[in-house]
């Protein structure tokens, strides 16, 4: 109040209720619902199922790439490395017994003869194997392969000259199988080797793989285990309930599928082992050795006839 002359006037204020409200547009109601126990415990269902589809999408796509690299190894690895271990040892063979045909003079026992022609057409088959195993990529492997067939078709030309000279008593028959042998030791077995040693390491590499534990499988394996253990804890605390049937269904099936992983992996490794071991190791030992006694037999027998 305030006066004015003689005159006192009066103003009066009055509150305006409006400015107390929060008008319809600044109002965020679902900020209100996350922040409210229902909406926490939305939020938390949803981060939890979303974490059980991503555990089982990880871990069949872990399970499904080891299936997949043993279905390789077992329908393609390791019948290519048989293949390339049976050439490698059949032109052993044919080499022994081409030399060790000469040493009886003249005509050669049918029996060498027949030992030297099961060799040769059983490197040509494991040779052909071998060749429609490779994948169109593998640019090592094809370049082998084609030198060890475009030798090979020399190497039998020269041998089947040799025995020609043998039989009809010439001594330049020793000169051509000399040549051809030179061929079978210096270029020939060599690339027969390095494509067997690459393919033997290819089963070594896929069985090392095969063995491994599936670590990301693993991890958000029990990253969702641990997480439902959370929940479980929050949730008792919040309601006062201490069993929530879902959460422990839910727990019991991440911990099974933990304890799936780790005593799939526990066998698969024991297996793989046991395979190197006991199958892929004495395997290769048994090759190289029958292989060089094959090559000193050659080189013994050609030896003897280079000396008269």
């Amino acid at each position: 109040m305030f006066h004015r002359g003689d005159d006192a006037v009066t103003e009066e204020h009055s509150l305006d209720e409006s400015l107390l409200v929060e008008p319809e547009s600044r109002r965020r109601p679902w900020r209100e619902f996350l922040v409210s126990t229902p909406g926490r415990l939305s939020v938390l269902g949803i981060a939890l199922v979303t974490a059980a589809l991503m555990t089982g999408a990880i871990t069949s796509a872990a399970i499904g790439a080891r299936q997949q690299r043993i279905e390789t190894l077992r329908t393609h690895t390791e019948p290519l490395t048989y293949a390339a271990e049976r050439l490698y040892s059949s032109l052993s063979i044919a080499d022994a017994a081409a030399a060790t045909s000469f040493i009886s003079g003249g005509v050669e026992p049918i029996a060498v003869r027949n030992r030297y022609n099961q060799a040769i057409g059983d490197a040509s088959n494991a040779l052909v194997t071998a060749s429609n195993g490779v994948a169109s990529t593998d640019a090592a492997a094809l370049a082998l392969l084609s030198e060890v067939s475009r030798n090979l078709a020399d190497y039998t030309s020269l041998i089947a000259t040799a025995r020609a000279n043998n039989r009809s008593g010439n001594p330049v028959g020793v000169a051509y199988l000399s040549d051809a042998s030179a061929m079978m030791q210096d270029t020939i077995l060599p690339a027969a080797e390095s494509l067997y040693s690459e393919q033997s390491r290819s089963v070594a590499d896929t069985q090392v793989l095969t063995g491994r534990l599936p670590r990301a499988a693993f991890a958000v394996a029990v990253a969702l285990l641990v997480a439902l253990v959370v929940a479980q804890v929050y949730l008792a605390r919040k309601s006062k309930r201490r069993v929530n049937p879902g959460l422990v269904l839910a727990s019991l099936l991440a911990a099974t599928l933990l304890i799936w992983l780790a005593a799939a992996t526990l066998v698969s490794t024991a297996a793989t082992d046991r395979a190197r071991t006991e199958g892929a190791q004495p395997l290769g030992t048994i090759t190289q050795a029958r292989i060089l006694a094959q090559q000193a037999r050659a080189d013994e027998t050609l030896a003897l006839l280079q000396r008269g």
